[in-house]
Parts: structure tokens; C-alpha cells; sequence
């Protein structure tokens, strides 16, 4: 279903849809935000940074706003095909770890060819949803009672039990749900004009939302909005994105404030 107003932007669940009301608009740049952004939970926890992998996303990420030249761009997606390739197929489909970086090597794999943007994020909320309901399989000492279908098949049931989704489905709708939001965090909605006035802004605004940007803590954004609303701004849609969950590097409202999305615009990956 096309999205023609603000008021269906920010309600769709659909990622695809949300990027196809985009068109031509969406930069490389923001393509590659939304992909780190979205599988930030994963590369930044304790195993993935115990293997070096939350660096590496780290570099792609700020690759997104032209901090890396190309030839350390691409071995940076080399090391996390290295890192892949160590752990060997059989850990990629069947341990967290191994399904983990799979899907960091699935980002940075787009990012080297860059084609098929559409289609990595499917792979990605599909990867996401394995790993939400991923548990290891263990092999059984005795004949099953009905009672005890194994996890990997119970979560696959179509039909759910007692007429309720099944936790398969549930899983994925939730893992797009999140997508969406995602994209609404790196990218305003198209339908309104965001114009930040200077007298909203001080000095020190602007350098406690670059020390978000650089460090990826939104703890302050926030607060950010109170002083933003004391000073005058009266921009329903920049006050209600402070208050919003979640944020990533790519905030759409960070990066006008501190002049990088200009920077982003123009990066050709």
C-alpha cells in the first residue's frame, strides 16, 4: 500500500514499503546507517567484541559519512570475512556467535557490491529473528512425549497453538517492526519540512550532540529536547523524536544539528 502522508509514514511496519516511498532520495550513506543501526544490538555485544567484529562495524559505520577511503573501507569488509570463514559453517548456522557475524558479514558484503539493498535487509530481519529464538539443540536421551516438540520446530508452527500466532511469526513482524522504526530514526519523515532555527541552538548543544554522534550514546538527547523546547522550538516533530526509545548513530536530528548529514549526502560508497 503506497504512503502518501505523514501520518501513514510514521505508522507503516513495513520497511520496504517505507523505502519505496523514499524513491531515489535515499543516499548510500543512509542505506549503510540503517543497516548498522538495525543490527547494532548484535555487533556491539560482548561476544561480537571479543573477535574484534564491533570495530570493524564500527569503521563501516562511520564509512557511511566518508571517514574511510575506499581501500580501508574494503578491508575492513574483508576482515569480517575473515573473521567468518574462521568460525566455518557449521558454527555460522547452529551457535550465536557463528549466525551473529554472519549477519555482520551480510552488511558488509552489501557494502562492497552495493546491490540489493532491499534484499539484505530481508536477510537481516531474517537473521535477527534466528537469533531471538535461537536455542541450542540438544539431542534426546528418550523418546519425546508430545509435550516436548523440539524448540526449532515448535517455533516454525504456521498455525500457532490455541488460534494465536505462532513465536515464529510473532518474531518476524516484531524484527520488521523494528526495521521500520529504524529507518523513521535515520531518515525524517519526507511528508514534513524540518528546518532548525539558530536561535534554538548554543554552543554547547551542538557539542553535547557531536559527543552523541561520536560516541553513540543518546543518553542526553532527551534533555537535548528540553533545552531545545526552552529556547523556543515549538517543532512537534523534533521534540517527539527526543523522546523516542531508541537511537543510533544516524539520528536524523543529531546529524542536522552538527552538520554531518550534509557530509553523509554526499558519500558514494
Amino acid at each position: 500500500m503506497p504512503i502518501n502522508t505523514d501520518s501513514e509514514w510514521r505508522m507503516c511496519h513495513d520497511p520496504l514499503e517505507l523505502i519505496e516511498c523514499l524513491n531515489d532520495k535515499l543516499t548510500d550513506g543512509e542505506r549503510l546507517l540503517i543497516l548498522t543501526a538495525y543490527t547494532r544490538p548484535v555487533w556491539t555485544h560482548p561476544t561480537m567484541v571479543g573477535i574484534g567484529v564491533n570495530v570493524a562495524m564500527d569503521r563501516l559505520e562511520r564509512a557511511a559519512y566518508g571517514e574511510l577511503n575506499r581501500t580501508v573501507f574494503a578491508g575492513t569488509a574483508a576482515v569480517i570475512k575473515g573473521i567468518r570463514d574462521e568460525i566455518g559453517e557449521a558454527r555460522i548456522r547452529h551457535s550465536i556467535e557463528g549466525m551473529s557475524v554472519q549477519l555482520c558479514h551480510e552488511v558488509a558484503q552489501w557494502v562492497a557490491h552495493g546491490t540489493g539493498f532491499n534484499e539484505v535487509m530481508e536477510i537481516a530481519s531474517d537473521l535477527l529473528r534466528r537469533l531471538v529464538l535461537f536455542r541450542p539443540s540438544v539431542r534426546p536421551s528418550r523418546p519425546m512425549m508430545p509435550n516436548e516438540i523440539p524448540w526449532e520446530i515448535f517455533v516454525h508452527l504456521e498455525g500457532g497453538i490455541d488460534g494465536r500466532p505462532s513465536i515464529w511469526k510473532e518474531t518476524f513482524t516484531n524484527c520488521r517492526r523494528l526495521l521500520a522504526d529504524t529507518i523513521r530514526e535515520i531518515i525524517a519523515s519526507p511528508y514534513v519540512m524540518i528546518r532548525l532555527e539558530p536561535g534554538w541552538l548554543d554552543e554547547d548543544m551542538v557539542h553535547g550532540a557531536f559527543t552523541m554522534f561520536q560516541s553513540s550514546n543518546f543518553e542526553g538527547i532527551e534533555r537535548l529536547g528540553e533545552r531545545l523546547e526552552d529556547r523556543g522550538c515549538g517543532d512537534s516533530d523534533i521534540l517527539l523524536h527526543c523522546t523516542a526509545e531508541r537511537h543510533h548513530r544516524g539520528c536524523w536530528l543529531i546529524d542536522e544539528i552538527t552538520a554531518m548529514r550534509q557530509r553523509l549526502r554526499n558519500t558514494k560508497l
